[in-house]
């Protein structure tokens, strides 16, 4: 699929600026216009806004409610409240789990706290930002869903911020999901994604950034509605993650809320 951006389908995103655990039911009757298309691999690429190769089916109406859970569940927290975390959780028996601050477990972890789900979270062979690739993981429901493709995108490269007064380098990613339905073909796609921490309230920077964190901010906005769009073509799209800016941050141009 070209990069371009799309006439996107309904998206649904949940705003969250401070660690939380929520659910939200959508239902959806959509019809996608694109062509079918192959299925591909996805090359992973540290690349800043690479969406690679974004290829598969194109789904017919998506009918019925689906039902989405998103948390952010601290790296710092012991396996057994991980795991009690989890049971919170999935206890709407959602369709799609998104993840955040999951870099410290192993998927084998993730699997054990998540009985009937695949996860999929996407990292490097190494390097300085493996462990920031794998702060985010999505789920799904092994009997009713089928992954047809998956990838990650970086849409934050060097955020040179101040965190708890101390010098921070760090990227950010959005790691996606395209499923389909096995009962009838339907095609959703789910993002997961976990943005830079609030530019408005912490604009600092340290170095010679080329840009402000605001501007860092939208730069990664802009692709990740250019993911969501490409994405769009095969069926509806769902986005879960703690974007770090608020819902009324409408006077802002590059929040996320303005954004998309």
């Amino acid at each position: 699929m070209k990069k371009v951006l799309l006439a996107g389908l309904p998206v649904l995103v949940i705003l969250a600026a401070l660690p939380l655990i929520g659910a939200v039911m959508i239902t959806m009757s959509t019809q996608a216009a694109a062509e079918c298309r192959t299925q591909a691999d996805t090359t992973v690429s540290s690349a800043l806004g690479d969406l690679g190769d974004i290829e598969g089916p194109v789904g017919g109406p998506v009918k019925g409610a689906v039902t989405l859970s998103q948390a952010n569940i601290k790296v710092s927290l012991p396996l057994s409240a991980f795991n009690s975390d989890m049971n919170t959780t999935l206890r709407s028996d959602p369709d799609f789990v998104t993840l955040n601050e999951i870099s410290s477990r192993s998927l084998a972890q993730i699997q054990s706290a998540a009985p009937g789900y695949e996860v999929f979270r996407e990292a490097p062979a190494g390097g300085p930002d493996s462990i920031e690739s794998m702060g985010n993981a999505v789920l799904w429901k092994r009997d009713t869903w089928t992954k047809v493709n998956a990838g990650r995108v970086k849409i934050v490269s060097d955020d040179q911020l101040y965190f708890k007064g101390n010098p921070r380098t760090w990227d950010r990613y959005a790691t996606w999901v395209m499923l389909q339905r096995k009962s009838d073909g339907a095609v959703v796609s789910v993002i997961g994604t976990h943005h830079m921490t609030n530019p408005h309230k912490f604009p600092r920077q340290h170095g010679n950034p080329a840009l402000t964190r605001a501007q860092q901010y939208g730069a990664g906005m802009d692709i990740l509605v250019q993911l969501t769009n490409s994405l769009s073509s095969h069926g509806p799209v769902v986005i879960g993650g703690d974007m770090n800016t608020h819902a009324s941050y409408t006077d802002l141009p590059w929040s996320a809320v303005s954004k998309m």
